[in-house]
């Protein structure tokens, strides 16, 4: 009985060393392309939390700026922090080019912002990979704006 005891708590002991390690090292770092097996006898795989881009679009010139982005396989929600420097409002909309289909239509009023969400506001799968056409519009008068761009594959991206 004690024999057993000693096996038990021995490969306990042993079983936690290398997690208790690989936990309190500073020094793993995971590429994106990296996956994670949580134990031996388990085939699930976990694919860490990844970050596609992280950009700036300006908004300057005119009363109808458009730009466009693309959004890549498998980083589908979507971030985007706008600002409107403009002493007018204005409206962003964000359309994917190849469907039409509009994810957003909204005002901003003058020297405001908009923080905006994909998962938040009725896309928590994600949108559509492909282009996307981004607009300012500040009907006749010029836009003066910034919006901040960050797509991720996971809710926990953000």
């Amino acid at each position: 009985m004690r024999k057993k005891a000693i096996f038990a708590i021995l490969g306990l002991a042993l079983a936690t060393t290398p997690m208790t390690a690989f936990a309190s090292s500073n020094e793993a770092v995971l590429e994106p392309t990296s996956t994670i097996k949580p134990s031996l006898f388990d085939n699930t795989i976990v694919t860490p939390f990844q970050i596609d881009q992280e950009f700036p679009i300006n908004f300057n010139g005119g009363s109808n700026v458009q730009r466009q982005f693309t959004i890549n396989p498998g980083y589908g929600h979507l971030k985007v922090f706008f600002m409107n420097n403009s002493s007018y409002p204005v409206t962003v909309s964000i359309v994917h080019k190849s469907t039409g289909l509009i994810y957003l239509n909204r005002d901003i009023p003058k020297n405001d912002t908009l923080d905006w969400r994909s998962f938040n506001e009725g896309y928590p799968q994600g949108m559509r990979t492909g282009e996307y056409d981004v607009t300012y519009k500040g009907n006749s008068n010029d836009v003066n704006g910034v919006a901040y761009f960050k797509m991720g594959s996971s809710l926990g991206d953000f």
